[in-house]
């Protein structure tokens, strides 16, 4: 007697489908979990007064974000870098920083800049530093 989740040929399809079933949820989840959840925030900081140092600031400093209470919330650091006569300028992005009423951000040893999240919205979640 056949097995009622067998098909013609004898191929027992259960575990087949429960295979492709669990792969389809766990590709599902994958893309629902707390990856790729946050903003990302993207910036510039440049450097005016380049003939008197860069403001102690360099390729591959840490930019990090806190919330109001100062808890970070995300982190990044300096990429690209391009350079003039009397400025240069670092560019960076950080992924997945969580919803906050305000954010902290601060550059290497540079004190923090505030946001206010309407500001963020309103900047497309982009901001401009300078250090002169």
């Amino acid at each position: 007697m056949p097995r009622p989740d067998s098909v013609a040929g004898g191929l027992y399809t259960q575990p087949v489908r429960r295979i492709c079933t669990l792969a389809v949820a766990l590709g599902f989840l994958a893309g629902c979990g707390s990856a790729g959840s946050g903003h990302t925030i993207t910036g510039s900081i440049v450097i005016l007064a380049v003939g008197r140092g860069r403001g102690g600031v360099s390729g591959g400093d840490s930019v990090t974000i806190k919330n109001e209470q100062g808890t970070v919330i995300g982190r990044g650091g300096l990429t690209s870098t391009t350079t003039g006569e009397s400025a240069c300028s670092y560019s960076f992005k950080v992924p997945d920083v969580a919803d906050s009423k305000f954010y902290g951000i601060s550059v290497g040893r540079l004190d923090a800049v505030q946001y206010s999240q309407a500001d963020m919205t309103k900047n497309n979640w982009n901001v401009s530093l300078s250090v002169t």
